[in-house]
Formats: structure tokens, C-alpha cells, sequence
């Protein structure tokens, strides 16, 4: 079964259309909301992609991986910056 979100015994995921088993009220993201927000959103709904809406239009989509990549990308210069200082 390829969409996991297709739980009904009776629907078939070859057949069955996207709109039967997407999500419509999940929450957005605006362009200017700080990532430690974004996190507090993917940890409580335990979802891995969020919506950037800017105004009424799409301006992306964000992962937690996307997250994760530039957290970790930041502490990695942070160390840096910390080694450079102390040496």
C-alpha cells in the first residue's frame, strides 16, 4: 500500500484519489516565523512537512529535516566560532 493514509478497508490506493485521504486543516507557516516555532509545530503534530504561506499564496514547503539540516549546520559554526576564540 503506497498511501499509508488510506486506512479504509474498502479503499483501494491504486483508485482511490488524493483528495479522499488528504489533510485540510493542517496548520501553516508564514516566511517570517522563527524556526524554534516550526519545531514546536512538527513535534506536536508528529508530521515531517509544513506549508509556508505568504498571504494567501504558497511560498514553500519546509521539512524537519530542512530544520534539522540548518540547526545542526548552525551549531557546527557556533563550535567554530567558540575553537577560533579559544585558540
Amino acid at each position: 500500500m503506497w498511501l499509508t493514509r488510506v486506512i479504509e478497508p474498502e479503499l483501494d490506493d491504486h483508485t482511490t484519489p488524493v483528495h479522499q485521504v488528504m489533510v485540510t486543516t493542517h496548520p501553516t507557516l508564514t516566511p517570517d516565523m522563527k524556526a524554534i516555532d516550526a519545531m514546536g509545530i512538527f513535534e506536536r503534530l508528529h508530521c515531517s512537512h509544513l506549508v509556508v504561506l505568504e498571504g494567501s499564496r504558497v511560498a514553500g514547503v519546509i521539512s524537519i529535516s530542512d530544520i534539522a539540516s540548518w540547526s545542526a549546520t548552525a551549531q557546527r559554526a557556533e563550535t567554530e566560532s567558540m575553537r577560533a576564540f579559544l585558540t
